[in-house]
């Protein structure tokens, strides 16, 4: 589910203020980092989980899709044969055959258990699945208050890319939101708001994930985000 997010750091009350009410001090946007695309979509095995099923070795991890609905993928780590299934499908057990590999995948109280063979199968928790893609990718921290781990994504739809941006509070709670490529080229999208900066997001004319800021005016800090919560289950 959606949610949108309005928190003040100083305080435990909420409140709302959409981004064209604030007050711009001036129109330009500082480039804070930027990271070549074709970089981020090299890290992305990195950051899923290695698994060796037999004689066959794949990664697995998870992507989203334009519903920002989470959906479990494995693909072999040589070769073409990816496949990914919304997370719920996964409750009623689906089949996966590459090559010599035939396996059972299927998902109970937050376990995603794949089964290779008669006496063999391989266990994956879907926190362990969302450490691992926090812990191993990119991050950036804005104002010293909010840090984002930052990864491409390819909607198993449609192939549609875009870039995930995920962050975890301190109860250990991973939220996440999905920027897709054709909504944030030369068009920066807001993720937040601290001290009187804005920090979001765009692709540049050289196909690079920037990082921005902006000043406005406003009295207290605050932080601004649309956001997916993850529940295992």
């Amino acid at each position: 589910m959606k949610m949108f997010l309005l928190f003040l750091f100083a305080a435990s009350n909420l409140f709302s203020a959409p981004f064209g009410s604030y007050e711009f001090k001036n129109n330009e946007e500082k480039i804070i980092s930027s990271t070549p695309l074709l970089d981020l979509l090299a890290q992305r095995d990195s950051a899923s989980a290695d698994l060796n099923l037999g004689d066959e070795s794949f990664y697995a991890s998870f992507c989203a899709d334009e519903a920002w609905d989470l959906w479990f993928f494995i693909k072999p780590k040589n070769g073409f044969g990816a496949k990914a299934w919304k997370l719920e499908k996964l409750n009623d057990k689906v089949f996966y055959s590459y090559g010599q590999t035939k396996a059972v995948i299927g998902r109970q109280d937050g376990l995603i258990y794949i089964q290779y063979s008669r006496y063999e199968g391989v266990e994956l928790t879907e926190k362990d699945l969302m450490e691992k893609l926090y812990e191993a990718s990119p991050k950036i921290t804005f104002g010293d208050a909010v840090t984002y781990a930052f990864l491409r994504n390819l909607s198993p739809m449609n192939e549609e890319e875009g870039i995930i941006t995920l962050r975890k509070d301190r109860d250990g709670n991973f939220f996440y939101s999905l920027s897709q490529d054709k909504a944030i080229k030369a068009k920066t999208r807001w993720l937040m708001a601290a001290n009187g900066v804005l920090y979001g997001l765009r692709i540049n004319d050289n196909s690079e994930l920037e990082f921005v800021s902006k000043s406005i005016n406003i009295e207290k800090p605050s932080f601004l985000a649309e956001e997916t919560k993850v529940s295992f289950n």
